[in-house]
């Protein structure tokens, strides 16, 4: 009997150890993701730089987008087959059109479609890729904002959702009576069972409405 509670205790204890480690491993998921972001962001608004510097010393539009999209690697994954079709002979205005794919963030869809407009219609592109740089730059520093105004919010509502197990847990390790009162009687297993459902369907809220809007 005592090597019966004493499995069960273990094994409730090993749930809520992976319970806890769920959120957390989604947090540094999405921690890898965001820096990912940034990243390809920074590289980003080095590549439209570099394009702008390029155009303003004579170059042509096409050749001064080969050239960055072969420096800056990332842009060119972010791209999608960009790069392939471009060294098959096909035009960049084609290229972007029926080649450009994979990572779609907003601000490759800007560059994208500024280059687009300005390959298809001509007119200046310095001044224009130069204000597109200056949009990102804005996009970017707002974007930041946002991180460092949610950042405090989402970690405090992740410690408020875990507190609950963790006094569970405590209370396992250090008592005998709570633990037989949520391991060996109906009303404690529907506590935990009850806390269980509340946790998931907070995390799930979480999941849509914090990360799911930056998919």
């Amino acid at each position: 009997m005592v090597v019966a509670a004493v499995a069960l205790r273990s094994v409730s204890i090993l749930i809520l150890v992976l319970w806890l480690a769920v959120p957390a491993r989604r947090l540094w998921r999405r921690r890898g993701e965001r820096r990912a972001e940034q990243v390809l962001q920074t590289d980003l608004l080095a590549f439209v730089d570099h394009l702008v510097q390029q155009l303003r010393s004579g170059a042509a539009l096409p050749s001064a987008f080969v050239e960055g999209i072969a420096r800056w690697r990332r842009v060119d994954a972010a791209l999608g087959d960009v790069a392939g079709a471009l060294a098959g002979g096909v035009s960049l205005e084609h290229a972007l059109r029926h080649h450009a794919g994979g990572l779609r963030t907003p601000a490759i869809r800007m560059v994208t479609a500024a280059t687009l407009v300005l390959v298809s219609n001509g007119g200046p592109a310095a001044p224009a890729f130069d204000r597109l740089g200056e949009a990102l730059r804005a996009s970017a520093a707002a974007d930041a904002e946002v991180r460092a105004q949610s950042s405090q919010a989402l970690a405090s509502s992740v410690v408020l959702s875990l507190l609950p197990v963790a006094f569970v847990l405590v209370l396992i390790l250090i008592d005998d009576d709570a633990a037989h009162f949520y391991l060996r009687s109906v009303p404690g297993l529907g506590c935990l069972i009850a806390m269980t459902g509340l946790l998931a369907a907070g995390w799930i809220w979480i999941d849509l409405a914090v990360w799911g809007r930056r998919r």
